[in-house]
């Protein structure tokens, strides 16, 4: 009973590590199993919004810097900071043609097992106006650092939308 246990959680781990590479070469997958490791997948990096940030400052300096930000029809710098003093991480997100060009404030930015969450949001005409945004709105972000943490790749979520992004660490 125990050894089917770890079995069963060990081929759902595999499942879920290696099935970004399934879904892209195989045909043989119907659109219910392809739904079903897509959502695995997806609940893996959104279980992030829910948990604290990870205390490892050597992890939080190596995610920390510049990156170039691409959304579809935009793009964009993404700033990730960790103040050693404080343990406190921070960001920005800039847009290269949106709004007055000014650098907006991540919130409730959480880094954790290499995935990343934070919200972008205008929530407040004082917003509006200091950003440059005719409307308000909240994105919710879901990401996830490659092995050396210069790319994340993830979505964002907003009016239950779902949209990919990319962002590649710029190197000084």
């Amino acid at each position: 009973m125990y050894s089917c246990k770890i079995f069963r959680y060990t081929a759902l781990f595999l499942l879920v590590l290696y099935m970004p590479a399934i879904i892209a070469c195989s045909k043989k997958l119907t659109k219910s199993e392809k739904k079903i490791a897509e959502d695995a997948m997806r609940k893996d990096i959104t279980d992030i919004a829910d948990n604290r940030s990870e205390n490892n400052n050597k992890l939080l300096i190596n995610y920390s810097g510049n990156y170039r930000l691409t959304i579809p029809e935009f793009k964009g710098f993404l700033t990730i900071s960790f103040d050693k003093k404080t343990g406190k991480i921070s960001g920005t997100i800039k847009f290269d043609a949106w709004g007055k060009g000014v650098p907006e404030p991540l919130k409730n930015i959480k880094i954790n097992n290499k995935k990343i969450y934070f919200i972008r949001s205008i929530v407040s005409s004082d917003e509006m106006k200091r950003y440059g945004s005719s409307r308000l709105f909240k994105q919710k972000f879901f990401g996830a650092f490659n092995k050396d943490g210069s790319v994340i790749k993830g979505f964002f979520v907003e009016t239950g939308t779902e949209t990919n992004w990319r962002a590649e660490k710029m190197i000084r």
